[in-house]
């Protein structure tokens, strides 16, 4: 209805078919007869995961040297550039400690999901529990941050428990568990492109409109969204893209990747990539990404209906 009544009514029957389903994602109270342990979905917590499972790592080894190397590089064409070169100091010191653990985010129930919203091609239950370097809070620009964020799914025959956090897991990586609750969205792509053609520009008002009318409770366009599956709110662009060449080993942090000669042929796989959670900087969990970000991550479509996550990869933005 709210299609057929905006100002792009004329396109009505193409914007409907280009609807996604997704399920948007509310801190929940946790209920009055709640018994011991960790909620299915949650935000901040424990995991709960096979016996065995060991809290994910990442060796930053690599990824740090390169960081160096490019502040460095910027130095000399800026030598007096105090903040460049604190940077370079502060990663300097990581590097002594290059191991470390992730953080644990939370966790989804895709049962719990699919009794909110169908999303099609997902394995309709077990549970994904996401990581993520807090610490580094990699952009997701540079292949060598393969490693900074981990997506691991339980299927729900595996017997399962809550794991504890390893000691070297700093204080302000723990967050306190929250309840979440989903609540089901339809959504538009942030752009329409119909046979490689763009129907309609992001920039247009009434399609910047429609879009945020579609969202459930969006009253305040300042309020956390928080979201799994269907589009995702962008603040600086296309993601897909940049997932597709940054996981065939393109750097992406300039315009060297997407200028590479392999980038026209990779780029045709921009497609599979489907949003698998979408998570803002929220006060009320304690979370900043970058400056009043957000963090998406993402997985190929194929591998999300083998319940596949291993190659999931993460893209933070900011304004």
């Amino acid at each position: 209805m709210r299609i057929r009544e905006s100002g792009l009514a004329r396109h009505a029957d193409v914007l409907i078919r280009h609807l996604a389903p997704s399920a948007r994602i509310e801190l929940a109270e946790r209920p009055a007869d709640h018994k011991d342990g960790a909620a299915a979905s949650h935000f901040g917590g424990l995991p709960t995961l096979p016996a065995g499972t060991e809290w994910p790592r990442w060796d930053r080894g690599d990824h740090l040297r390169d960081q160096i190397a490019r502040m460095e590089e910027r130095l000399k064409e800026r030598p007096k550039a105090t903040a460049l070169r604190s940077i370079a100091d502060g990663l300097r010191k990581s590097l002594t400690e290059p191991v470390a653990p992730l953080a644990f985010l939370g966790q989804i129930d895709l049962a719990e999901v699919h009794v909110s919203v169908s999303l099609p091609g997902w394995p309709r239950d077990g549970k994904l529990c996401f990581f993520y370097d807090w610490s580094l809070q990699p952009w997701g620009f540079d292949p060598s941050e393969r490693g900074s964020c981990r997506v691991i799914y339980c299927a729900c025959s595996e017997f399962a428990k809550a794991l504890e956090p390893p000691s070297d897991v700093p204080e302000g990586a723990r967050f306190p568990e929250r309840p979440i609750r989903f609540v089901p969205e339809w959504l538009l792509p942030p752009s329409l492109e119909v046979s490689r053609r763009r129907l309609i520009d992001p920039k247009d008002d009434d399609y910047h409109d429609l879009r945020r009318q579609l969202i459930s409770g969006d009253d305040d366009e300042n309020s956390p969204i928080h979201r799994c599956g269907g589009h995702p709110q962008e603040i600086q662009g296309d993601m897909r893209v940049k997932c597709q060449l940054v996981t065939n080993g393109l750097y992406c942090g300039n315009p060297s990747g997407y200028e590479d000669r392999r980038a026209v042929h990779l780029a045709l796989g921009a497609v599979d990539w489907q949003l698998v959670l979408q998570i803002d900087s929220d006060e009320e969990l304690g979370w900043m990404w970058g400056d009043c970000g957000r963090l998406y991550f993402w997985a190929r479509r194929p591998e999300i209906a083998q319940a596949d996550f291993a190659g999931a990869w993460v893209v933070l933005q900011c304004y």
